[in-house]
């Protein structure tokens, strides 16, 4: 059986502990985007726009790296760049 870190590397674009171990990664903060979303329905609501935008509007949520335990030390490449 493949151990994690130390046969492969593992990561996920998002938190999540599938066996109970700290998995490495990128929180997305899964709560703040869906309150900015909740925030900003409710503005457009209230200022009484409704239907899809012309000009449509992101929101970004900046993510946080999980160190976790699923990967494998970093260790800098010592190579040639061509080879």
């Amino acid at each position: 059986m493949d151990n994690v870190p130390d046969d492969f590397d593992l990561n996920f674009p998002y938190e999540w502990e599938p066996t109970g171990i700290r998995t490495s990664g990128i929180n997305q903060e899964a709560e703040l985007v869906g309150a900015a979303a909740v925030e900003s329905t409710l503005a457009k609501l209230h200022r009484g726009d409704y239907g899809i935008a012309k000009h449509p509007k992101m929101i970004a949520i900046e993510g946080t790296w999980v160190k976790g335990t699923t990967l494998l030390p970093f260790k800098e490449f010592k190579g040639t760049k061509n080879g």
